[in-house]
């Protein structure tokens, strides 16, 4: 009796320890979004998650729930090892559900300028592992079936203020000499393409849009059906590492231990991630009501090398999204965008933020009839976001 009321002292000496530290989370917490994301509108597969009351031990614990640690469980339950997930929402709805869903091989910094920058064969190397990567998604959605409203599409690169014509075309050029489907486009090419007048760009095969949390939902069922298991809400206030195991504590007290721990956090950062070598940037988009048909080409997936940066998705709605210099990604940052704000809501029934067919830098605005007609336009200056809502009758 008495080594037993010894061995109960010794745990609860070792969870008030714990508990000195479990105050707070060892990531951080950010708003990670305004306004409400498109995949909001569209019917959600709930996942089974737990209550996180005892303590347990794993092969894997993954922190996060999203698109990232979702992917990272069905592979490490697809290997047989013994999988947990823990996060602070319900599986999805970080910074997963915020994301615009598109699947490019294409990375933000030029094949041109990042041979420039480390070598042509280092940069070639990492550009044929990226078009790899998206190729093994789309392979393991389709081997799946996971029901994410999946859809092939090719990208569109246009001309901009990062890379003109002949750029564009040297572009082009490293790119096949990589392995990579990117034939290149004149002004004539593109024009009679889409309608879009810029001045070239570049065609990628190998592209894909799908819905980022049915294909979270997706992926963590079938973790589910190997034995995976879901903790939410829960997050960790303290880890300690060994050489051969990792012992954590939630910030309830809860006592953890895995073999493995992986971060898959997104914009919310552990603590001890060096600051240097990376930097997070606010991101904004909005999106249509859904249209009947695809408003240029083919569906094509457009984005612009340009600074900053563009990018024009077509799925079902028509949305658009961009990134600003400079801004702090969290709730003060994103309430300063007009756009954000709106979400993926329409601001009126039949009358909206219209497109303009040309591509050049100077938009039109006007209102379009609903079913018939639209137009969309946002400058890409961000300073200008709320006087171009105003002029198209979104803001007041």
């Amino acid at each position: 009796m008495c080594e037993l009321d010894g061995c109960r002292a010794d745990q609860l000496e070792r969870k008030n320890s714990w508990m000195t530290v479990a105050e707070q989370s060892i990531t951080e917490k950010r708003d990670l979004r305004t306004g409400t994301p498109v995949w909001a509108a569209y019917r959600q597969s709930p996942i089974a998650t737990q209550v996180l009351l005892a303590p347990l031990k794993t092969e894997l614990l993954i922190v996060g729930a999203g698109i990232t640690g979702a992917l990272l469980a069905e592979a490490a339950s697809a290997k047989g090892l013994s999988t947990i997930l823990i996060d602070r929402r319900p599986p999805g709805h970080g910074s997963t559900a915020a994301s615009t869903a598109l699947l490019q091989f294409e990375i933000d910094t030029p094949l041109i300028h990042l041979a420039a920058d480390i070598g042509l064969e280092t940069a070639s190397r990492i550009w044929r592992r990226s078009f790899r990567a998206v190729q093994d998604l789309v392979h393991l959605v389709q081997r799946l079936q996971v029901p994410c409203d999946f859809a092939d599409r090719r990208a569109l690169y246009l001309a901009g203020n990062r890379l003109n014509a002949a750029e564009i075309e040297e572009e082009g050029r490293l790119r096949r000499g990589a392995g990579l489907p990117s034939p290149f486009l004149t002004h004539t090419d593109l024009v009679g393409m889409t309608g879009i007048d810029r001045e070239a760009a570049l065609l990628s095969q190998g592209s894909a849009e799908v819905n980022p949390v049915q294909l979270t939902a997706g992926l963590l069922s079938r973790a589910l059906s190997r034995g995976c298991r879901v903790f939410a809400p829960a997050e960790l206030a303290e880890v300690v590492a060994s050489s051969s195991k990792v012992a954590m504590v939630t910030t309830e007290g809860v006592e953890m231990e895995a073999k493995t721990l992986v971060f898959a956090t997104g914009y919310e950062l552990a603590d001890g991630v060096p600051a240097a070598g990376h930097r997070r940037t606010s991101t904004w988009a909005f999106a249509t009501p859904p249209q009947p048909r695809a408003i240029w080409g083919s569906a094509e997936l457009i984005w612009e090398a340009s600074d900053p940066l563009s990018l024009h998705p077509q799925h079902q709605r028509r949305a658009r999204g961009g990134r600003r210099r400079g801004r702090r990604c969290d709730g003060r940052g994103d309430a300063r965008c007009p756009a954000a704000q709106q979400g993926g809501n329409s601001a009126k029934e039949d009358q909206g933020l219209a497109a303009v067919a040309r591509c050049d830098g100077r938009f039109r605005l006007g209102r379009y009839v609903r079913r018939k007609r639209e137009w969309s336009a946002v400058d890409r200056r961000p300073s200008r976001y709320a006087e171009l809502l105003r002029r198209a009758g979104l803001r007041r």
